[in-house]
């Protein structure tokens, strides 16, 4: 009955977007943390199957995934990766990626170029973080297609913030023994903040990094008891993007400024926008740090 419970969780809240949404909190049973291994491997296998079905780039893809949609009618496709052991892991740490990023991308990177692939930055971190951490890689939603129009208008970053409470809601009643950190990179930190006030108590941390704005003017803002880290290149165009909100447009404070109240990860040794989490700069490891521990120690 507790495994076919866990079961249950995952497969509902885990879902894509599209399909059946999450039931309210209080009608999902807090599941013991047992049997965690059996209930994700069975995740992970279904999730391969289902890859390997849609054909090339999926397919023999090697890895952990919780989700896979391929792309198709409005969809830009979905994937989440997983690196480490949920099954016993005590600190889980969720990468949301931002604009560019899609199913046929995910490998390869953005514009084919290896150090923006969602999924190498992810294995990336979970080195960083020494292994003990594990890592999820969310590619749960739709981003805007570049640096565009919907790049600056807040309706996909709603749509994946919905996506990614519920995902996060299902992660924790999955591994009740975890907590959380949430890792942003650009339009993926605006998704983090709008979500932020609506996440479980177990997401202890946000993090975003390159990021226009989290939709609020300060920490206090985002409605959310999670320590907030953030932080800007002083070589990323980003930190020429207005912080502002106009008819639809923006999305608030650039949240590495003083004014808004995060605590500031250092990003002296980042070359431009994408490269935050590439090995050896003083970003990767900061965020690297807050994902394993919560802290910079």
């Amino acid at each position: 009955m507790r495994r076919r419970t866990i079961l249950t969780a995952l497969a509902v809240a885990l879902a894509p977007a599209a399909g059946t949404l999450l039931a309210p909190t209080d009608a999902v049973p807090a599941p013991e943390p047992i049997d965690l291994h059996e209930t994700f491997a069975a995740r992970y296998a279904a999730t391969r199957a289902a890859m390997d079905a849609a054909g090339p780039p999926y397919e023999g893809r090697d890895g952990q995934f919780l989700l896979f949609e391929p792309p198709g009618g409005p969809h830009r496709g979905r994937v989440a990766e997983v690196f480490g052991d949920l099954g016993t892991a005590r600190r889980i740490a969720v990468l949301v990626p931002g604009a560019g990023n899609r199913a046929d991308n995910y490998w390869r990177g953005v514009a084919s170029r290896p150090y923006r692939s969602p999924s190498r930055q992810g294995r990336d971190l979970h080195d960083a973080t020494g292994g003990a951490t594990a890592v999820v890689v969310w590619l749960g939603y739709d981003t805007p297609a570049g640096i565009d129009v919907s790049a600056f208008r807040e309706d996909l970053a709603r749509a994946g913030a919905a996506a990614l409470e519920r995902f996060v809601r299902a992660l924790t009643t999955a591994c009740p023994q975890a907590t959380v950190a949430l890792l942003g990179h650009s339009y993926g930190g605006t998704v983090i903040g709008l979500a932020a006030r609506n996440l479980p108590p177990a997401v202890t941390d946000l993090v975003v990094f390159g990021c226009p704005g989290t939709g609020a003017a300060t920490v206090r803002g985002l409605g959310t008891t999670a320590r907030v880290w953030a932080a800007l290149s002083p070589h990323d165009p980003m930190r020429f993007v207005p912080g502002v909100r106009i008819g639809g447009l923006g999305h608030g404070r650039q949240p590495a400024g003083p004014a808004f109240g995060a605590r500031v990860i250092p990003a002296e040794t980042v070359l431009d926008h994408d490269r935050y989490l590439t090995p050896g700069t003083d970003a990767q490891q900061a965020v690297a740090r807050v994902a394993a521990h919560g802290d910079q120690r």
